[in-house]
């Protein structure tokens, strides 16, 4: 990967978004680009920055600490998408403006202790989990009475939820998953974001109503070997 593929992958990813909030009739209606930078270097992210990358997702936290001190200079808002350990909570409150991947509610309780009290509220997502599926995430029964204990933390705050079909799964299969998880939120009060749509699928996340979705290889190609490497 070079400065010169990232710079036409943008290019080419915007003209991409822009074509398919047209064929989807979403002109009026943001959708979020956040860079998923794990495995990518510190350089790469700075230059995605400075053609007007703002948001930025990382999954490791030790990865994503050592880029924060080497970006410090740069207003970025991070995104935590990642597993989160009770042990780490206390560095992702105050150094991260979202989380995608609240599925616990003894994390939840975490951040909201740790979190600055000088600080805006953390803005957080529940990642949710379809019946039948491995991955992590609450499922579809759990969704509103999650919602009501996130809503009683003063230093959080509940903007939607996160979700991603198995990569397996076609078009057609991820439009209709994306679907039922938007169903899912109608009845649950202040959520107005919908984390889907990946590298692989997010046409169909699009075309489902995403107000985000998070691409990394379609930006930076495939990861770098290692965490935190500099190139």
């Amino acid at each position: 990967m070079s400065y010169e593929s990232i710079d036409s992958n943008l290019k080419q990813v915007r003209r991409n978004i822009d074509a398919l909030k047209r064929k989807y009739r979403r002109t009026k209606e943001e959708v979020a680009l956040i860079a998923v930078s794990k495995g990518q270097s510190s350089a790469y992210i700075r230059r995605a920055y400075t053609l007007g990358i703002q948001k930025f997702g990382e999954n490791y936290l030790q990865e994503a600490e050592d880029k924060q001190s080497e970006l410090g200079d740069l207003e970025i808002e991070w995104h935590f998408i990642g597993a989160i350990q009770s042990n780490k909570t206390s560095y992702i409150a105050n150094n991260f403006s979202w989380i995608h991947s609240l599925e616990r509610l003894k994390i939840a309780r975490r951040l909201n202790e740790q979190r600055g009290k000088d600080m805006p509220q953390l803005n957080v997502l529940i990642q949710i989990n379809l019946p039948g599926e491995t991955k992590s995430g609450i499922q579809p029964g759990e969704l509103s009475e999650f919602s009501k204990e996130i809503m009683n933390l003063e230093n959080l705050r509940l903007r939607g939820v996160m979700y991603f079909p198995p990569k397996t799964d076609t078009f057609d299969e991820s439009l209709a998953k994306y679907l039922k998880v938007i169903n899912l939120t109608k009845s649950i009060k202040y959520m107005d974001t919908l984390s889907m749509g990946t590298s692989s699928d997010y046409e169909a996340a699009i075309a489902a109503g995403t107000t985000m979705i998070r691409l990394g290889t379609t930006i930076f190609g495939p990861r770098v070997q290692g965490h935190g490497v500099n190139l």
